[in-house]
């Protein structure tokens, strides 16, 4: 069914310009959003991506419980930061939010169903997302984790099971059954799946492939060449471990101790003079993630037809 809110059928034109960015999260969703999405001319973000935890459309399409979540409520919120009538130099509008794809905390419990609210309310959409292999996008997730506050290990992480409430999971990370729902809901020609690895060897290439299959004028950010930035060392993340048993936060709202942020910072920096001496990543959990998504991966080469062997995802 389309959906009518407001303006009739010149609000219908420009919903139908709109593009979602759903992440996923350590892809390089944050430096497309700061240097290419919110630079280029013929794109305009519609959404806060520093601070999406206040943007009240996110909040609304996201936050909502299925007892209160309201299809035109929701389409209405969006509408009205739109122009009412779309330019001569005509624009994308491009919603951009990691947390479209769920949270790494919480598993991506609730992937499935932002897909369907999604399109639900906006079934003329178009879907862009980045996937990246498994080992390393772990890898990156869990030490975001831990600057966040997370208490246990990489280990621990990947192996503990949740009863009573959501939790991380390596069903996230199945990515030929997300690419799949989206393929289901919008079409494939609507959904445009991005491999990180991409993005690293060939960040000009890459952002080129967004404009076309936006159909914009191809724009390279002037600092293109810095796409990627050093993530910190596994010895620094893991002594930010042990600490976050003495910080509060989101994911520690209780700690034994409360340390104090500016003596925190101050250790984090200290810590960045030392070199690397441990790895949090060992090979036998490196095993066991390649195995458990060791037939995922075959579907999705086969879904995408694009052979991932050079990164060995």
């Amino acid at each position: 069914m389309f959906l009518i809110v407001g303006n009739g059928d010149k609000c219908n034109d420009i919903m139908k310009e709109l593009v979602f960015h759903i992440g996923l999260h350590k892809t390089g969703t944050t430096w497309l959003q700061k240097n290419f999405l919110s630079k280029h001319p013929g794109i305009e973000l519609v959404t806060n991506y520093s601070t999406p935890w206040d943007d009240a459309f996110l909040k609304y399409l996201i936050g909502t419980t299925e007892r209160k979540f309201d299809i035109l409520q929701c389409r209405k919120i969006l509408n009205n930061r739109l122009p009412k009538d779309q330019p001569t130099s005509k624009k994308i509008f491009l919603v951009s939010a990691e947390r479209l794809s769920g949270h790494p905390y919480s598993g991506g419990y609730d992937s499935f169903n932002l897909s369907e609210r999604i399109h639900s309310c906006f079934p003329e959409a178009q879907i862009i997302f980045t996937i990246r292999n498994q080992v390393d996008i772990i890898l990156s997730a869990y030490k975001q984790l831990v600057l966040e506050g997370y208490r246990g290990t990489l280990s621990e992480l990947i192996r503990t099971k949740h009863w009573k409430g959501v939790g991380f999971s390596l069903d996230m990370y199945e990515y030929n059954l997300i690419i799949e729902k989206y393929y289901s809901l919008f079409s494939p020609d609507k959904v445009l799946v991005l491999l990180h690895e991409d993005f690293k060897k060939n960040p000009i290439l890459f952002v080129q492939m967004i404009s076309n299959f936006l159909n914009v004028t191809h724009f390279v950010p002037s600092n293109i060449k810095t796409a990627t930035h050093k993530s910190l060392k596994d010895s620094d993340i893991a002594f930010i471990r042990v600490l976050n048993h003495f910080r509060k936060s989101e994911l520690n709202p209780f700690p034994l101790l409360e340390i104090n942020n500016k003596l925190l910072k101050f250790i984090r920096g200290f810590l960045a003079i030392f070199p690397n001496k441990m790895t949090l990543f060992n090979m036998k959990d490196q095993d066991y993630i390649r195995e458990y998504y060791k037939q995922s991966n075959l579907r999705l080469k086969k879904l995408l037809n694009y052979d991932f062997s050079e990164y060995t995802v």
